[in-house]
């Protein structure tokens, strides 16, 4: 996670969370995991950033019309030798067996591309905010719940998960973030013989904070009808961010109230 452009936090029916984790650099990646089985609405995202999505398998309880996202997807469980498993638990692949299960495919990925982001960096000047931030708590449920921890040296976020730092398997050192957006979002729990899913419209808009630099800031963030995500200010302009990497958590808007800015 250190080393992604952007993280991704999802809350599911459960009361846990998923993470969409994207790169630009997986070259540089010699091990890629955990891996875990996504959902439509969270492959969803591949149409605002673009690239592949890959996952270990998919477990969608209802059927979704929303998100044309299967050219997207890329599920290294239909290939055996494009995987392994560490701890007889966790799936892990690699960029060399992710180019073997592309050409293994039958999808035509060599026109997915990274799209343009949905703001603009700061150049000349850093975000000021409107509020102070030095503590992020997002409560997905009563026992999960991520804290972002504003550490002044490093000008970055330290990620902890219900008072537990999380480390990157990788570095082994906390994983860290420069930006922070919380994202709320509409949402929707189905029931179905099989068993019941929460669905987040990632679509439709709605508020949300930026965070970063000890700072924070409210800010609209929308999707237009060719697929981008925005994110403007509340006076209509494209919102501005400080260089560096990010994390985005997508949170209940009718729990808004829960997120904590200390």
């Amino acid at each position: 996670m250190t080393d992604s452009d952007i993280a991704i936090e999802f809350p599911i029916e459960d009361g846990s969370s998923r993470l969409l984790v994207y790169t630009t650099t997986e070259a540089t990646l010699w091990k890629m995991g955990a891996l875990a089985s996504t959902r439509k609405f969270i492959s969803g995202m591949s149409c605002f950033f673009g690239g592949i999505v890959v996952s270990y398998g998919q477990d969608d309880i209802i059927v979704y019309d929303a998100w044309e996202t299967d050219a997207f997807l890329l599920d290294i469980s239909k290939y055996s030798d494009c995987y392994y498993v560490e701890n007889t638990l966790h799936i892990y692949t690699s960029e060399n067996m992710i180019e073997l299960a592309k050409s293994k495919s039958s999808k035509d990925h060599s026109q997915l591309f990274y799209k343009t982001a949905p703001y603009d960096f700061y150049e000349n000047s850093e975000f000021s905010g409107t509020g102070s931030a030095s503590t992020v708590i997002i409560p997905f449920s009563e026992r999960n719940e991520t804290e972002l921890y504003y550490h002044e040296k490093s000008g970055q976020y330290l990620y902890y998960k219900s008072a537990n730092r999380k480390m990157d398997m990788l570095t082994g050192e906390n994983v860290a973030f420069k930006n922070v957006f919380v994202l709320f979002a509409d949402a929707t729990t189905y029931e179905k013989s099989e068993g019941s899913e929460l669905v987040i419209d990632i679509t439709s808009g709605g508020k949300g904070y930026y965070i970063s630099n000890g700072k924070y800031t409210e800010f609209i963030w929308e999707s237009d009808v060719s697929g981008a995500l925005i994110f403007l200010t509340l006076s209509g302009e494209k919102l501005k961010i400080n260089p560096g990497n990010n994390y985005f958590a997508y949170y209940k808007s009718s729990n808004a109230s829960k997120v904590n800015i200390i």
